[in-house]
């Protein structure tokens, strides 16, 4: 009989031990979650700068401050979009905690801003404004 309270006074202490770890564990995955989904929301805010800045450039209203920031661009979104891991990355896209594209339209738009921020400027070569064009609506493509 006393090996029968022995095992139930372990199982309890063990069922205390194990409650406690895993609220632990909760508060911790909490923390790093809303880390990662505020990550996400600043790429999210970053990508929507973009397209506006490209929205803008095709309604010929982009000012010389958002071209200076368009070509800054590339940099950041890569930056912010190397702060959230894959598997992060993933289960935030997948179940729309943040709406982004996948990430791989995301490096591939990092490419192509260099090029778009060459041909953006008001004063700049006609022939580079419309190469400039066709790049902006792939690139909005991209980031949709």
């Amino acid at each position: 009989m006393t090996a029968r309270r022995d095992i139930e006074a372990t199982m309890t202490h063990l069922g205390w031990i194990f409650t406690f770890a895993g609220g632990i564990l909760t508060v911790f995955c909490g923390i790093v979650c809303k880390y990662y989904i505020d990550q996400a929301s600043k790429l999210k805010e970053l990508i929507v700068e973009i397209r506006l800045s490209i929205s803008d450039f095709e309604n010929h209203r982009l000012k010389v401050s958002q071209a200076k920031a368009l070509s800054n661009s590339p940099s950041d979104l890569k930056s912010k979009l190397e702060l959230i891991p894959w598997y992060w990355y993933g289960l935030i896209r997948h179940l729309h905690l943040v709406r982004l594209p996948p990430k791989k339209k995301i490096y591939k738009a990092a490419k192509l801003l260099p090029r778009l921020a060459g041909g953006v400027h008001p004063f700049g070569d006609p022939q580079l404004r419309q190469a400039a064009r066709s790049i902006a609506k792939e690139i909005k493509d991209l980031l949709a």
